[in-house]
């Protein structure tokens, strides 16, 4: 009796295979794209800061200079804008160093040595204009405390950001 259980079963599992209730993997090809755009891009270099350096009073107009170096592609139209500054109620025309217990001093940067034509901001207005090379350009920015009256002793600072629109 164990010996026709066994063959019944044994005939039984053959016919499943045979009948196909056990199959065996199939592999379905499907294609997983892969892609990367590379797009012209502007970047912003080294920075030289501007320093009006230890002055004793305000009494006389202070000068300083300081530059940006903008690497954009060959023949790639650019502008750079500087924003306002951190400075409490600073604009692109009357910028503000803060110093100690919130005392401030007023400057401008420029784009020309003259300092005739002020560096404007990011809404558009007296942005520097240029043409990209594809190596880096350097921008001069001139800095002027103007005449006002001397604040508390100690140092003033701001930071201005910069923005390069192409």
């Amino acid at each position: 009796m164990k010996r026709m259980l066994g063959a019944a079963l044994a005939l039984l599992v053959t016919s499943i295979i045979l009948a196909g209730g056990v199959q065996a993997a199939q592999t379905v090809p499907e294609d997983l794209d892969v892609s990367i755009e590379i797009v012209e891009a502007c970047v912003v270099g080294t920075i030289v800061p501007i320093a009006f350096g230890t002055q004793g009073t305000l009494a006389a107009a202070v000068d300083a200079a300081g530059a940006v170096d903008v690497t954009c592609p060959d023949e790639v139209a650019y502008s750079i804008a500087l924003d306002a500054g951190g400075g409490d109620g600073a604009t692109v025309s009357i910028r503000k160093m803060t110093g100690p217990a919130a005392a401030t001093i007023n400057y401008t940067l420029y784009q020309n040595e003259e300092r005739s034509t002020v560096w404007g901001d990011v809404d558009g207005s007296n942005r520097k204009t240029a043409t990209g090379t594809g190596t880096a350009q350097t921008h001069n920015i001139y800095g002027r405390v103007p005449v006002q009256s001397t604040p508390a002793v100690g140092t003033y600072t701001d930071t201005v950001t910069v923005i390069v629109h192409y």
